[in-house]
């Protein structure tokens, strides 16, 4: 059902233009199958590739909610840390720019684990 939601508001955005996927698709280039996964990914394709993208597919929201629960849990550790009045600005100040840091390290992480999803996808269809 979310799928037709998100779909249908695409289609009305794009002016009732049947093509608009298709265009933005086509424009394009596809990048071909990295080495580095070629030969491990590869050999799978005909037997196991759609169960291997449904598998990645379904594991990415769980990684989701992991960022947003991490998120939370800085808004509350900070949300804190500046209501404490026994630790000076500066520590504070350090301790919550470590948080931060940490926060933006995970981030990067995600990053990388959508461009290895985006790479095997790539590889399997």
């Amino acid at each position: 059902m979310k799928l037709f939601l998100i779909f249908s508001s695409l289609f009305f955005a794009s002016g009732f233009n049947i093509n608009f996927l298709q265009d933005s698709i086509v424009e394009k280039p596809i990048k071909e199958c990295p080495e580095y996964l070629e030969r491990y990914v590869v050999p799978l394709k005909y037997e196991y590739g759609d169960q291997i993208i449904k598998t990645a597919t379904s594991s990415l929201p769980n990684a989701d909610f992991t960022g947003h629960y991490i998120l939370k849990t800085n808004e509350y550790l900070i949300n804190n840390l500046l209501d404490t009045n026994f630790i000076d600005i500066a520590h504070k100040k350090q301790i919550i720019l470590w948080l931060i840091e940490q926060t933006m390290k995970g981030d990067a992480i995600g990053g990388k684990i959508l461009d290895l999803y985006y790479d095997i996808v790539n590889c399997l269809l």
